[in-house]
């Protein structure tokens, strides 16, 4: 997924927002990638055209991400709806039940159930389609715990 706008009021760099399917985040301005200021918080220090700084603090990161610099905030994704984000994690209900394994089909299927949910699809289709992906992964779960037992046989 990717957003870019500018600093409202400004002809400053164009921020670009890189987010992977996991959630990792990348900023560049004008195309130079620029590192976090925070290992805690989620800011950088955007480089203006005058060589000052000026910090860009992010938001909403499971739920809508928003931009904000110099005190205006810039949404960057639509806000997601308290299901959406309910059915995105749902999966993880197998990292309490599943362990290790379950864990890593857990990663998967999020990693897919959170590109889903920014797709511009039918909030129904894409409800459906989030609950059909957490019930492969539970059955794919399944057959690779009971494939794991029969082998320690």
């Amino acid at each position: 997924m990717e957003s870019s706008f500018r600093i409202p009021g400004t002809t400053g760099p164009e921020i670009v927002v890189r987010r992977s399917l996991l959630g990792d985040i990348k900023v560049f301005a004008d195309g130079i990638p620029i590192k976090r200021s925070s290992r805690r918080s989620l800011t950088w220090q955007i480089p203006l055209l005058d060589g000052t700084t000026t910090e860009l603090t992010l938001a909403g990161q499971w739920t809508g991400l928003r931009a904000t610099v110099n005190g205006a905030q810039s949404p960057l994704e639509r806000p997601l709806a308290r299901w959406e984000v309910a059915l995105a994690f749902l999966p993880f209900l197998l990292v309490v039940t599943g362990g290790l394994l379950g864990a890593v089909f857990a990663i998967v299927a999020l990693a897919i159930n959170t590109s889903l949910v920014r797709r511009p699809i039918s909030p129904s289709i894409k409800a459906v389609a989030m609950i059909a992906v957490t019930v492969v992964a539970v059955i794919l779960w399944f057959v690779a715990a009971s494939a794991i037992r029969g082998s320690l046989r």
